[in-house]
Protein backbone atom coordinates (compact mmCIF):
# COMPACT_ATOMS: atom_id res chain seq x y z
CA UNK A 1 0.00 0.00 0.00
CA UNK A 2 1.51 3.44 -0.84
CA UNK A 3 2.32 6.10 2.00
CA UNK A 4 -0.58 8.10 0.29
CA UNK A 5 -3.07 5.28 0.58
CA UNK A 6 -2.08 4.14 4.32
CA UNK A 7 -3.05 8.20 5.41
CA UNK A 8 -6.26 8.05 3.66
CA UNK A 9 -6.85 4.74 5.17
CA UNK A 10 -6.16 6.01 8.81
CA UNK A 11 -7.95 9.40 8.32
CA UNK A 12 -10.95 7.58 7.11
CA UNK A 13 -10.99 5.45 10.11
CA UNK A 14 -9.84 8.07 12.52
CA UNK A 15 -12.41 10.30 11.34
CA UNK A 16 -15.39 7.83 11.48
CA UNK A 17 -14.44 6.83 15.10
CA UNK A 18 -13.70 10.46 16.42
CA UNK A 19 -17.53 10.70 15.14
CA UNK A 20 -18.88 8.51 16.83
CA UNK A 21 -16.53 9.51 20.27
CA UNK A 22 -18.00 12.62 19.84
CA UNK A 23 -21.95 11.67 19.07
CA UNK A 24 -21.85 8.88 21.67
CA UNK A 25 -20.31 11.29 24.46
CA UNK A 26 -20.64 10.77 27.95
CA UNK A 27 -18.30 7.84 29.52
CA UNK A 28 -17.23 6.73 26.13
CA UNK A 29 -15.63 10.20 25.75
CA UNK A 30 -14.07 10.64 28.70
CA UNK A 31 -12.35 7.00 28.68
CA UNK A 32 -11.28 8.04 24.98
CA UNK A 33 -9.91 11.19 25.91
CA UNK A 34 -7.87 9.27 28.88
CA UNK A 35 -6.39 6.51 25.82
CA UNK A 36 -5.59 9.49 24.28
CA UNK A 37 -3.69 11.28 26.75
CA UNK A 38 -1.90 8.08 27.95
CA UNK A 39 -0.22 7.60 24.78
CA UNK A 40 0.47 10.92 24.15
CA UNK A 41 2.38 11.05 27.39
CA UNK A 42 4.10 7.88 25.96
CA UNK A 43 4.59 9.91 23.08
CA UNK A 44 6.31 12.78 24.82
CA UNK A 45 8.19 10.18 27.35
CA UNK A 46 9.63 8.35 24.60
CA UNK A 47 11.20 11.08 22.74
CA UNK A 48 12.55 13.39 25.41
CA UNK A 49 14.98 9.54 26.19
CA UNK A 50 16.04 10.44 22.84
CA UNK A 51 18.21 13.63 24.28
CA UNK A 52 18.88 11.86 28.17
CA UNK A 53 15.66 13.26 30.04
CA UNK A 54 14.47 10.18 31.84
CA UNK A 55 10.57 10.99 33.13
CA UNK A 56 8.68 8.26 35.02
CA UNK A 57 5.92 7.55 32.19
CA UNK A 58 4.44 5.16 35.34
CA UNK A 59 4.35 8.71 37.31
CA UNK A 60 2.88 10.46 34.34
CA UNK A 61 0.27 8.15 34.32
CA UNK A 62 -0.80 8.20 37.99
CA UNK A 63 -1.01 11.94 37.55
CA UNK A 64 -4.03 11.74 34.71
CA UNK A 65 -5.62 9.20 36.58
CA UNK A 66 -5.51 11.54 39.14
CA UNK A 67 -6.97 13.76 36.64
CA UNK A 68 -9.43 11.83 35.00
CA UNK A 69 -11.10 10.44 38.30
CA UNK A 70 -11.65 14.06 38.94
CA UNK A 71 -13.03 14.45 36.33
CA UNK A 72 -15.46 11.19 36.32
CA UNK A 73 -16.15 11.63 39.57
CA UNK A 74 -16.45 15.58 40.39
CA UNK A 75 -16.92 17.20 36.83
CA UNK A 76 -13.84 19.21 37.40
CA UNK A 77 -10.28 19.50 36.95
CA UNK A 78 -9.55 22.02 39.39
CA UNK A 79 -8.84 19.80 42.35
CA UNK A 80 -7.31 17.07 40.46
CA UNK A 81 -4.77 19.26 38.79
CA UNK A 82 -4.09 20.88 42.23
CA UNK A 83 -3.15 17.44 43.45
CA UNK A 84 -1.32 16.09 40.41
CA UNK A 85 0.87 19.60 41.39
CA UNK A 86 1.59 18.89 44.64
CA UNK A 87 2.53 15.30 43.60
CA UNK A 88 5.06 17.01 41.05
CA UNK A 89 6.57 18.96 43.89
CA UNK A 90 6.69 16.18 46.30
CA UNK A 91 8.70 13.72 43.75
CA UNK A 92 10.98 17.02 42.99
CA UNK A 93 11.80 17.34 46.83
CA UNK A 94 12.08 13.47 47.67
CA UNK A 95 13.57 12.38 44.66
CA UNK A 96 17.06 13.39 44.13
CA UNK A 97 17.30 11.70 40.73
CA UNK A 98 14.51 14.64 39.47
CA UNK A 99 16.06 17.50 38.36
CA UNK A 100 15.16 20.67 37.96
CA UNK A 101 14.74 20.46 34.07
CA UNK A 102 12.50 17.71 34.85
CA UNK A 103 10.38 19.35 37.36
CA UNK A 104 9.17 21.86 34.99
CA UNK A 105 8.81 19.10 31.51
CA UNK A 106 6.46 17.06 34.23
CA UNK A 107 4.15 20.32 34.50
CA UNK A 108 4.42 20.71 31.50
CA UNK A 109 3.40 17.14 30.15
CA UNK A 110 0.81 17.37 31.93
CA UNK A 111 -0.40 20.56 31.29
CA UNK A 112 -0.10 20.52 27.59
CA UNK A 113 -1.57 17.11 26.90
CA UNK A 114 -4.16 15.92 29.86
CA UNK A 115 -5.33 19.07 31.60
CA UNK A 116 -5.66 20.73 27.68
CA UNK A 117 -7.47 17.70 25.96
CA UNK A 118 -9.91 16.99 28.89
CA UNK A 119 -11.15 20.51 28.36
CA UNK A 120 -13.32 18.31 25.72
CA UNK A 121 -15.36 16.99 28.38
CA UNK A 122 -16.96 19.93 29.49
CA UNK A 123 -18.32 20.97 25.85
CA UNK A 124 -20.05 17.46 26.01
CA UNK A 125 -23.82 17.16 24.62
CA UNK A 126 -23.11 21.14 22.91
CA UNK A 127 -22.57 21.56 19.49
CA UNK A 128 -19.58 23.24 20.45
CA UNK A 129 -17.27 20.18 20.96
CA UNK A 130 -17.40 20.11 16.58
CA UNK A 131 -16.06 23.68 16.91
CA UNK A 132 -12.80 22.17 18.10
CA UNK A 133 -12.16 20.41 15.68
CA UNK A 134 -13.76 22.91 12.84
CA UNK A 135 -10.96 25.55 14.00
CA UNK A 136 -8.15 23.00 14.35
CA UNK A 137 -8.18 20.88 11.19
CA UNK A 138 -10.16 24.61 9.43
CA UNK A 139 -7.03 26.56 10.26
CA UNK A 140 -4.92 23.40 9.07
CA UNK A 141 -6.39 23.00 5.74
CA UNK A 142 -6.75 26.65 4.66
CA UNK A 143 -3.01 27.26 5.80
CA UNK A 144 -2.14 24.25 3.74
CA UNK A 145 -3.95 25.53 0.71
CA UNK A 146 -3.26 29.09 0.72
CA UNK A 147 0.47 28.56 1.38
CA UNK A 148 0.71 26.31 -1.29
CA UNK A 149 -1.34 28.83 -3.46
CA UNK A 150 0.71 32.02 -2.83
CA UNK A 151 2.91 31.51 -0.06
CA UNK A 152 6.18 33.29 -0.30
CA UNK A 153 7.38 34.39 3.01
CA UNK A 154 8.49 31.75 5.33
CA UNK A 155 6.73 31.96 8.87
CA UNK A 156 9.45 30.64 11.05
CA UNK A 157 11.87 28.37 8.24
CA UNK A 158 14.01 26.57 11.24
CA UNK A 159 11.39 25.01 12.53
CA UNK A 160 8.82 24.67 9.72
CA UNK A 161 10.09 25.34 6.53
CA UNK A 162 7.17 24.48 4.48
CA UNK A 163 4.87 27.20 6.19
CA UNK A 164 4.60 30.24 5.01
CA UNK A 165 3.36 34.10 6.66
CA UNK A 166 0.42 34.09 3.66
CA UNK A 167 -0.75 30.36 4.82
CA UNK A 168 -1.18 31.84 8.47
CA UNK A 169 -3.19 34.03 7.43
CA UNK A 170 -5.21 32.07 5.58
CA UNK A 171 -5.82 29.36 7.75
CA UNK A 172 -6.94 32.18 10.36
CA UNK A 173 -9.65 33.55 7.90
CA UNK A 174 -10.61 30.23 6.89
CA UNK A 175 -11.35 29.08 10.61
CA UNK A 176 -12.91 32.85 10.66
CA UNK A 177 -15.28 31.71 7.96
CA UNK A 178 -15.78 28.30 8.49
CA UNK A 179 -17.29 29.53 12.52
CA UNK A 180 -19.24 32.30 10.81
CA UNK A 181 -21.52 29.54 9.24
CA UNK A 182 -20.89 26.82 12.40
CA UNK A 183 -22.74 29.84 14.23
CA UNK A 184 -25.36 29.97 11.35
CA UNK A 185 -26.00 26.44 10.98
CA UNK A 186 -26.46 26.22 14.92
CA UNK A 187 -27.90 29.51 15.05
CA UNK A 188 -25.34 30.66 17.57
CA UNK A 189 -24.40 34.61 17.85
CA UNK A 190 -21.35 35.78 16.53
CA UNK A 191 -19.82 38.62 18.80
CA UNK A 192 -16.85 40.42 18.74
CA UNK A 193 -15.86 38.34 22.05
CA UNK A 194 -16.65 35.03 19.94
CA UNK A 195 -14.90 36.59 16.72
CA UNK A 196 -11.89 37.04 19.05
CA UNK A 197 -12.03 33.52 20.38
CA UNK A 198 -11.72 32.31 17.38
CA UNK A 199 -8.37 33.87 16.12
CA UNK A 200 -6.77 33.28 19.31
CA UNK A 201 -7.70 29.82 18.29
CA UNK A 202 -6.30 29.69 15.20
CA UNK A 203 -3.17 31.04 16.04
CA UNK A 204 -2.63 28.93 19.23
CA UNK A 205 -3.40 26.30 16.86
CA UNK A 206 -0.79 26.76 14.55
CA UNK A 207 2.00 27.63 17.33
CA UNK A 208 0.75 24.32 18.64
CA UNK A 209 2.37 22.37 15.07
CA UNK A 210 5.23 24.74 15.48
CA UNK A 211 5.86 23.63 19.41
CA UNK A 212 5.45 20.03 18.22
CA UNK A 213 8.01 21.04 15.85
CA UNK A 214 10.36 21.80 17.99
CA UNK A 215 10.10 19.36 20.18
CA UNK A 216 10.82 16.67 17.30
CA UNK A 217 13.92 18.89 16.11
CA UNK A 218 15.35 19.53 19.54
CA UNK A 219 15.41 15.69 20.25
CA UNK A 220 15.98 14.92 16.41
CA UNK A 221 13.14 12.95 15.82
CA UNK A 222 10.79 12.66 12.47
CA UNK A 223 7.75 11.31 14.12
CA UNK A 224 6.69 10.43 17.46
CA UNK A 225 5.49 7.10 17.14
CA UNK A 226 4.36 4.82 14.44
CA UNK A 227 1.27 4.17 16.25
CA UNK A 228 -1.14 6.03 13.12
CA UNK A 229 0.40 4.18 9.67
CA UNK A 230 0.96 7.01 6.84
CA UNK A 231 0.76 10.14 10.25
CA UNK A 232 3.19 9.01 12.72
CA UNK A 233 1.78 9.66 16.52
CA UNK A 234 -0.98 11.16 18.06
CA UNK A 235 0.72 14.02 18.94
CA UNK A 236 1.57 14.50 15.36
CA UNK A 237 -2.29 14.47 14.06
CA UNK A 238 -3.33 16.30 17.53
CA UNK A 239 -0.44 18.67 18.52
CA UNK A 240 -2.18 21.83 16.78
CA UNK A 241 -6.01 20.65 18.32
CA UNK A 242 -4.38 20.26 21.87
CA UNK A 243 -4.48 24.43 22.36
CA UNK A 244 -7.87 24.96 20.68
CA UNK A 245 -9.57 22.26 23.27
CA UNK A 246 -8.63 24.42 26.00
CA UNK A 247 -9.30 27.98 24.26
CA UNK A 248 -12.52 26.93 23.59
CA UNK A 249 -13.49 25.08 26.36
CA UNK A 250 -12.49 27.92 29.38
CA UNK A 251 -13.58 30.78 26.87
CA UNK A 252 -16.53 29.70 26.26
CA UNK A 253 -17.47 29.55 29.80
CA UNK A 254 -16.86 33.55 30.07
CA UNK A 255 -18.60 34.22 26.39
CA UNK A 256 -21.17 31.85 25.31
Amino acid sequence: MSEFMKRLATAVVGLALLGLILYGGGIYLKLALLVLSSCMLWELQACLEKVDIHLNFFFLLGLNGVLFLDLLFFKDLRLGFLLSCLAILFKFVLDDQVSLQDLGLYFFAITYIPFFLYQLAFLDGSPWIYLVWVLSFGTDTFAYLVGMAIGKHKLIPRLSPHKSVEGAIGGILGASLLAYLFCLYFHKPYSLAFASMVIFASVASQFGDLLASKIKRKTGIKDYSHILPGHGGFLDRFDSTLPVVAIVSIVLGYIA
